[in-house]
């Protein structure tokens, strides 16, 4: 009927012993106009508890063990892990071909666009050494004079 080696049978058991003593109590003191009726019927004591607490613990952990013990477990634990890895190989060829791609490209695109930052920068520049003469033609009082002199002549 009922196998003493195994945990869920004796938590059952001592659920049944557990109710079995306290319910005669309970059923005791509901009698009408008694008064002397505790507020609760039934209140575990702190090592009641304790053993409740530990024979429930006890049978979830042999029924785990036995569960990871079993060859259906265990084999979907190792097919996990082979399909993690292989997922991590394939991510890591996906980023290193995604990297070299990118950088090919983009050695491929900074030369010309270095050269045509370059020739927009010397335009610029000369557009700028312009109107800096212009600038020093109107401010000097001689026609002749040097540029950055502020007007002197550098002979003497």
């Amino acid at each position: 009927m009922s196998d003493p080696a195994n945990p869920a049978d004796a938590a059952a058991r001592f659920m049944q012993d557990m109710w079995k003593a306290f319910t005669p109590g309970a059923a005791g003191s509901t009698g009408a106009g008694s008064g002397s009726a505790p507020p609760m019927p039934f209140m575990p004591t702190p090592e009641m508890v304790r053993s409740m607490q530990s024979t429930f613990l006890t049978a979830m952990e042999e029924a785990a063990e036995r569960t990871m013990r079993t060859p259906q477990f265990l084999d979907a634990m190792r097919r996990g892990m082979e399909e993690s890895l292989a997922m991590q190989q394939q991510l890591r060829a996906f980023l290193q071909q995604n990297v070299e791609q990118s950088m090919h490209a983009a050695g491929a695109d900074t030369g010309a666009a270095t050269v045509a930052a370059l020739q927009r920068i010397e335009r610029k520049l000369d557009r700028l050494e312009e109107r800096l003469d212009a600038i020093e033609r109107d401010r000097s009082p001689a026609a002749g004079t040097a540029r950055g002199t502020g007007g002197k002549d550098e002979t003497a």
